[in-house]
């Protein structure tokens, strides 16, 4: 532990350096006043605005092709409480098929590279790179859509005529149980006024495709602000701006040495990631029965063990309890892998590997099935309810379910007021549609009829929203810090002025805040005793004194 004097002096050193980091940060910009339009409660007397106004930093990426006006259905995670259970039956293997690399051409049947070894503990692992931010023009927004959904190109070109009810992605049915659960909301808590398309539904002959557009990973690339020093997200700064570890767990798993190790600026050697070179992606086709429907599920399977179909799956080990037996156990059974390979990660480093099977997870936990059996009639209702909806419009299709979550956040904090909205989240079901054109605002007048009225604010604006340098306005009070989820705002005790400092926590108090410094100080001469007459006791008419 060291001497005192060594720990004061490593405290001083601390300190100081944090508060020149606190100097030197960039301040936040002003903006023009007024520019959003504010609601005012009269009866609460509160003033509500968007949450970009009050936290500019958390750029909103573009989640959907276009927002839901006339749903043909809306859904709550509470209407499906009430369900029955719905017991999944036996899943049997189909086909396999992959996209091959660099061509893009599907292979069927698919080549599995086999598991040969787990990774060791201590064992690094270089990360992909991480992927574009999603574009927000509407034209490379459908491109990049395209690009990725790749559902109907492999059930055609893997031979299988389906003949179930819904063909789906894993992903898709993983998602919209989540939704039924009411997890889903805690994923998607920071996207609040953001409508966010989650699953595209088509209907080819007598068969509904649910193909996953959703993919949180998306939202976390580039989402670094331009206008503070760095995001504050304690124990999770190694999954915000980097890509996955899939290539480098593959090559090693499969025992590939050929490509060259990289090495960290320590020297610790890495598992090389997609520059020497990238795996073809593998998928599992898998028919099964849930309740009153039949399902064809295509399933990425990165490696073969013992004829086993495996996914691989990492995680990090300091959070381990985000990992429930329950999703384990629903990923095996909704059309999965026979055998998920989960690691342990702390960082890029390995730490334990895990073997979860269906045995695996009813060993653990005998009541999983039974619980997972409840959530699975949930499902089974959501999908009957859209099934209603889309065979009664004769648009037909594509329709999409959409994500929205609507919030008036109260500048006071801690009243919980609402005003309109639905905070607690729904999916609304509605057309696959390119977005309307926006409205040009015109007024009246009496000689020229109807002209359009565009200021040269609006043009700079415009033109700042296409360069990507247009920034939210800052209409922010002082009390703004009160509603910042990266700020802790309880301090450690120790840390108030009195007793033996010790390192706390909690993140400090930004110091960029007016805390106190607004409170006027006198800042004249400094007053003593010696430079007053303490022997006058005449005072002149209205002379006063004070102790």
């Amino acid at each position: 532990r060291g001497s005192g004097v060594a720990m004061k002096g490593s405290y001083s050193v601390r300190f100081s350096e944090r508060e020149r980091q606190l100097k030197n940060r960039p301040q936040f910009p002003r903006m023009k006043p007024n520019k959003w339009k504010v609601k005012e409660n009269n009866e609460l007397n509160i003033k509500f605005v968007e949450e970009d106004v009050l936290f500019p930093w958390l750029f909103r990426h573009r989640g959907a092709l276009s927002a839901i006006e006339d749903p043909l259905a809306e859904f709550k995670a509470k209407d499906f409480d009430l369900c029955g259970p719905a017991a999944p039956g036996p899943a049997s293997l189909v086909g396999t098929s992959a996209i091959a690399e660099g061509t893009g051409e599907v292979v069927s049947p698919a080549k599995l590279t086999p598991l040969v070894r787990g990774p060791p503990k201590g064992i690094k692992f270089e990360r992909d790179f991480a992927g574009e931010k999603i574009p927000d023009d509407t034209g490379p927004y459908k491109e990049w859509i395209a690009e990725k959904s790749t559902l109907e190109k492999v059930i055609d070109g893997s031979g299988v005529s389906p003949s179930q009810n819904f063909v789906a992605d894993h992903k898709a049915l993983q998602v919209l149980l989540q939704f039924t659960n009411g997890t889903l909301l805690k994923t998607l808590a920071s996207e609040n006024n953001n409508p966010i398309d989650l699953v595209k539904v088509t209907k080819k002959g007598g068969q509904l495709y649910l193909e996953n557009i959703f993919n949180m990973w998306e939202f976390k690339q580039k989402r670094t602000p331009n206008n503070v020093g760095r995001l504050r997200i304690p124990a999770k700064i190694d999954e915000i701006p980097m890509g996955s570890m899939y290539t480098a767990i593959t090559r090693y798993c499969s025992g590939d040495d050929s490509a060259p190790v990289n090495y960290t600026v320590l020297g610790q050697p890495l598992i090389p990631n997609e520059l020497a070179g990238k795996y073809d992606k593998a998928f599992s086709l898998n028919e099964f029965k849930l309740g009153d429907f039949s399902f064809l599920v295509r399933t990425p399977t990165h490696m073969e063990k013992e004829g086993k179909k495996v996914g691989l799956m990492y995680h990090s080990i300091h959070r381990k309890e985000e990992v429930s037996i329950l999703d384990l156990y629903s990923k095996l059974v909704l059309g999965g892998n026979d055998m998920i390979y989960w690691t342990a990660m702390s960082g890029i480093t390995a730490d334990t590997n895990f073997e979860i099977t269906k045995d695996v997870c009813l060993e653990k936990l005998p009541k999983v099935k039974e619980c997972a059996e409840r959530r699975f009639g949930r499902l089974v209702e959501l999908l009957k309810q859209v099934k209603t909806a889309v065979d009664g419009d004769a648009d037909g299709g594509p329709w999409v379910l959409q994500w929205r979550r609507q919030r008036n956040v109260a500048l006071l904090y801690g009243t919980g007021a609402e005003e309109g909205g639905s905070p607690e989240g729904k999916v609304v079901l509605g057309r696959y549609q390119d977005p309307a054109e926006p409205e040009v605002e015109v007024e009246d007048d009496d000689d020229a009829g109807m002209t359009a009225v565009q200021t040269e604010e609006d043009l700079d604006e415009a033109e700042a929203r296409r360069t990507g340098e247009w920034k939210a306005p800052d209409s922010r009070t002082w009390k703004f810090h009160l509603l910042n989820p990266m700020v802790r705002r309880k301090r450690h005790p120790k840390l108030e002025g009195h007793g033996k400092k010790s390192p706390s926590p909690y993140p400090p108090v930004p110091r960029h805040l007016p805390h106190g410094r607004h409170i006027p100080h006198y800042t004249g001469p400094k007053r003593t005793l010696a430079g007053t007459d303490s022997e006058k006791t005449d005072f002149d008419a209205g002379e006063t004194f004070s102790m």
